[in-house]
Formats: structure tokens, sequence, C-alpha cells
């Protein structure tokens, strides 16, 4: 854990670095966008592991792709599409084992969006740096709602809470 804690730290400075001075050269994978995609589908295929170090992996990953993308705006608005994506199928499955009979509930396989939401804070954490937040508050708004439909499924996982209660909204604009 600690290695893969170094070298994402390392590789952050070596990117900042390279912004700072075009100089210097970034790897390849970071630059080519075939390269790129193939390392960005993996990625969200890591970050959507239930496995912690490989949704750590993956999330570190695409904020890595992110750093050294041409237009980051796009690249967050990607992530928040996925994360979407991912929050929809997660409701269909829970609500599908939620109206199984208790003797003919399956295990089957929930889709998962921890490594997504992993990867939207550490690309909030970049975005702060980067950009004057007033700049997109509609970026960090959708970042929030999918934070927040996010906790509401784990809640409705762990803590037995219905994801569609209401009370839980905040208001009729929060969804």
């Amino acid at each position: 854990d600690k290695s893969r804690d170094d070298a994402y730290s390392l590789l952050k400075k070596l990117i900042l670095f390279y912004l700072k001075d075009a100089e210097c050269a970034l790897p390849k994978f970071l630059l080519e966008p075939s390269s790129r995609d193939l390392y960005f589908r993996r990625a969200v295929h890591l970050a959507s592991s239930p496995r912690s170090r490989e949704s750590d992996a993956g999330a570190r990953l695409l904020s890595i792709l992110y750093m050294t993308s041409r237009d980051k705006i796009i690249f967050v608005e990607e992530i928040l599409s996925i994360a979407d994506e991912r929050l929809s199928a997660m409701e269909g499955t829970l609500a599908q084992v939620l109206c199984q009979s208790s003797e003919h509930k399956g295990v089957g396989t929930l889709p998962l969006a921890h490594g997504l939401m992993k990867t939207l804070a550490l690309l909030a954490d970049e975005l702060s740096g980067l950009f004057p937040i007033s700049n997109h508050n509609i970026i960090l708004e959708s970042m929030a709602k999918a934070c927040f439909r996010s906790i509401k499924l784990s809640l409705a996982v762990v803590a037995d809470i219905d994801h569609k209660d209401t009370s839980m909204n905040g208001n009729a604009d929060s969804e």
C-alpha cells in the first residue's frame, strides 16, 4: 500500500513539474490518445472493483489521466456520466433484489461506484487547485449529487434504509 501511495505522489509531482516546464517529457501512455483510452477503460474497470486496493488504484489512475488531460472539464463530465450510469445500475439492481422473495434471493452482482466516488474526490482536489471554484458550480453540484446518491445507496445496503426515502432528499431539487 505504501509503495502505491509513494508512486502516486511521485507521479503527481512529476506531472506538476511537467505542466510548469514543458521541456521535460511525460510517458507516452499519458500523451497518446489510443494509450490514454486503453488506460482510461482499465482504470474505470479497476475503480469498479469490490476490492479496495484495485478500486483505489483505478481512482488514482483516473486522477493521473485527469491531470494530463487537455480538457479537464470534459474529463470530469465523463467521470460524472459513468458514475451516474453506475449509480442508476446500482439502484436498479438493488430494487430487483428487494423485490425478490427471501427464498429466491440470489447473490447477484451489485454494480459498484465507490472507486468512482474516490475518483471524484481526487478530481475535486485537483479542480480546486487549478481553477476558481466559482467557475465550476455546475460541475461541483453534479459531484455533490453523485456523492449523495452513493451515500443513500450505501445506507440502503448496510443500514436497511430505503434508497427511495424522500426524507433524505433535503429538498425537491436535490435529485
